[in-house]
């Protein structure tokens, strides 16, 4: 019990969330390649997600699924349970991000800039473009200031004060199940139920006759199934990277203010403060990497662990079928996938949480200079760990590295590719259910019930 006082405060840290939460950072990369393995694997989808969609405002779809009295402001209140104080929605090709970090209170705030300026771009309100963009485009729409700065999540999890990107974790991680001396790391998370909402959502786009919001709301509820592939999001205690020793001393200064090594810093909660930048850190930089043997100046390896156009990996593979089924509903119930999801990434975990300690450089976790360098780092090609990557793939400059570091590159390298797999699979596997599900009555009953739900909370009166 001697660390009783510590887990409370490793909570605080990583529901401050240090670093940008996001899973895999470039999750249209992901989605287009998991949709490619289609190809073959199902033609007529293939087909289907090739043809053109005609963008619609969100507010054509809210008034056509639910009623005149249903607009935008109600709805992501209600019918959303509540967005990012600053989100909006955009009709954009992407964004780019800028990070605003307070240091010295281990919070980041994040800003959006879209790509093409309203109305001038190829996903522009009034363009058709592929149904295979628009999947791939907005899988990445939830790191885009949907789930930050929640009013409603401003007091839940660990933290009781979340604000910036840390009321992000409560629907991008899934810590549940995890407790250390009876703390639930998991507290208040609900990601489970984003990915139930905008799967429902989309299936309600689909069956009212708007396919293109039908396309959209499916690619974010992907999107929290991907973030459930990536580690460091289903483990909050991944590998040795916390360093428990400088909180330990942090405790004696606690308790012994006058001693000799009890220097201003060393508080308790300016060590969890640094160590949630040290975890940030490598999460931000694990992301890089992975990113770098995935991107395009790569070899066509790590694309085809997502891709598997020839279904080599879904057939030798020992890859889990999530519950996509339910004998009690024709709908998939996430709050029986992503635990699973959870319990099958978790066997990944810690290897990947030390894997990143070894080949990323040891001094990011004691020395603050370097860990803050990281983290402005992460998501940038000039990153040490896309580096390293991106010459691992093409098979350059593995004698720049230290011996530490190429002794740990290639298990690293093999366990992202087999959670490449995994993201792959699943992602095929979640698209298909929910597609093909539109033929069957079942659903489509299951669906009208949940119409009349999502339209009872928006205020509007039941359809004739």
């Amino acid at each position: 019990m001697r660390f009783q006082w510590f887990f409370p405060l490793l909570g605080l840290s990583l529901s401050l969330s240090a670093a940008p939460a996001f899973a895999w950072d470039a999750h249209h990369v992901l989605t287009t390649h998991t949709v490619f393995g289609l190809k073959t694997a199902s033609p007529a989808l293939w087909r289907q997600l090739n043809e053109p969609v005609t963008v619609v405002p969100i507010e054509s779809f809210i008034a056509n699924a639910f009623g005149e009295k249903c607009d935008w402001g109600t709805f992501k209140e209600t019918v959303l349970d509540g967005v990012g104080r600053n989100y909006e929605v955009l009709y954009t090709d992407g964004v780019d991000f800028a990070l605003e970090y307070e240091w010295a209170r281990g919070i980041s705030r994040q800003r959006i800039f879209p790509h093409s300026a309203p109305g001038a771009g190829p996903l522009a309100v009034g363009r058709t473009p592929k149904a295979i963009d628009v999947l791939s485009t907005y899988s990445d729409e939830p790191d885009w200031g949907m789930d930050d700065d929640v009013p409603r999540l401003q007091h839940k999890g660990l933290s009781k004060d979340s604000e910036g990107t840390a009321t992000r974790v409560l629907r991008h991680f899934w810590y549940k199940g995890e407790e250390e001396w009876g703390v639930d790391f998991g507290q208040d998370q609900e990601t489970d139920a984003r990915a139930q909402l905008y799967y429902e959502l989309a299936l309600v786009a689909f069956a009212t006759g708007e396919p293109y919001w039908g396309y959209r709301f499916l690619s974010n509820a992907l999107h929290y199934i991907q973030d459930m592939t990536q580690p460091f999001h289903t483990k909050a205690m991944i590998g040795g990277l916390v360093n428990k020793l400088s909180i330990f001393r942090a405790k004696l200064c606690e308790w012994h203010p006058g001693g000799a090594n009890c220097t201003p810093d060393l508080t308790i909660e300016q060590q969890v403060i640094k160590n949630s930048w040290v975890v940030g850190a490598y999460h931000g930089a694990y992301e890089n990497f992975a990113r770098g043997l995935a991107s395009p100046h790569s070899s066509f390896a790590s694309w085809s662990y997502l891709s598997d156009t020839n279904q080599y990996y879904e057939k030798y593979q020992p890859v889990e079928n999530l519950p996509w089924t339910s004998g009690i509903s024709p709908l998939i119930d996430f709050r029986i996938v992503i635990p699973a999801e959870q319990a099958a990434t978790n066997a990944f975990a810690d290897d990947v949480g030390d894997g990143s300690f070894e080949a990323f450089g040891f001094k990011i976790k004691y020395e603050l200079e370097a860990t803050q360098k990281a983290v402005l780092e992460s998501g940038k090609d000039s990153s040490e760990p896309y580096r390293i990557a991106t010459l691992w793939r093409n098979g350059w400059g593995l004698e720049q590295m230290t011996r530490r570091q190429e002794h740990a590159v290639q298990p690293l390298v093999d366990k992202t590719n087999q959670l490449f797999i995994r993201t792959g699979i699943w992602g095929r596997q979640f698209l298909q259910k929910a597609l093909e599900s539109l033929k069957d009555e079942k659903t489509l009953r299951a669906i009208a019930e949940r119409r009349e739900t999502f339209r009872k909370k928006c205020g509007s009166p039941p359809s004739a």
